[in-house]
């Protein structure tokens, strides 16, 4: 029971920073500093 928090955060974290950078590639956004600080954000977040 007490690896159930790790595992999900270990393998929540990745799809969402590939979901992301998905996303900015979806609507031709570069990789600029806003869009690396809502990365750094995102990853905090989780």
């Amino acid at each position: 029971m007490s690896g159930k928090p790790g595992q999900s955060l270990m393998f929540g974290l990745p799809t969402a920073a590939f979901g992301a950078l998905l996303a900015l590639m979806l609507f031709h956004i570069d990789l600029n500093l806003y869009a690396m600080v809502g990365l750094i954000m995102l990853r905090t977040r989780s």
